[in-house]
């Protein structure tokens, strides 16, 4: 058994919160990746709401990449950034829309 495996849930949840919002805005991406790495990890990863509450708007952002997120984060608020490169209005129009539905819980 790993000392990974020997931490308190809890902590290792913490401590995976901190390692996806290290690089925002890709922090869906790493938690997808670090739910790759071991049951006890996805498990981790996927009851974790925390991790699920930063939502990007850009040019290439895709609305329906939203609703799992959105679920995941339970009834945690959430905050929601445009980056800079969301000249695509149109792109972004969809997705703030996409996440107007929950704008009560945004935080920011």
């Amino acid at each position: 058994m790993s000392h990974v495996q020997c931490l308190p849930p809890e902590l290792l949840s913490y401590v995976l919160e901190l390692a996806c919002f290290a690089e925002a805005p890709a922090h869906t991406q790493k938690a997808a990746v670090l739910g790759r790495v071991s049951k006890l990890w996805r498990e981790m990863v996927f009851s974790t709401p925390a991790i699920w509450t930063s939502f990007y708007v850009s040019k290439c952002g895709d609305p329906r990449n939203f609703g799992a997120p959105l679920l995941r984060s339970g009834g945690l608020l959430v905050d929601v950034h445009v980056v800079d490169e969301a000249t695509n209005l149109k792109a972004a129009r969809e997705q703030l829309n996409a996440l107007a539905e929950h704008s009560s819980r945004w935080r920011n």
